[in-house]
């Protein structure tokens, strides 16, 4: 069976089951219209820019991120040195 048979036969069952203006809606064109598809390369495009965006963005979050990791290290190093200080005052005094 040829293509145009076969899409002859499909807007047939189509129009049957549906009704003409579906038929038509389904089988003449895209959802959206012709101007809602992509090329594939205004995909690649599209991806390319997306994962600039993203590696920016996930290099700022882990920027961010390594920052506070390194600030509650710091804090608790303090907190260890103050305490391991005061021990060592109590043992001197007692």
């Amino acid at each position: 069976m040829a293509i145009d048979e076969v899409l002859t036969a499909l807007r047939r069952e189509l129009e049957e089951v549906h009704g003409v203006e579906a038929a038509a809606y389904l089988m003449d064109r895209p959802y959206g219209g012709w101007d809602s598809l992509m090329t594939t390369d205004e995909f690649h495009a599209e991806m390319k820019v997306f994962r600039v965006e993203m590696q920016a963005e996930l290099q700022q979050e882990l920027r961010a991120q390594t920052w506070q990791l390194a600030k509650l290290v710091a804090g608790a190093q303090g907190i260890v040195v103050v305490a391991i200080a005061a021990i060592g005052a109590m043992l001197r005094f007692a």
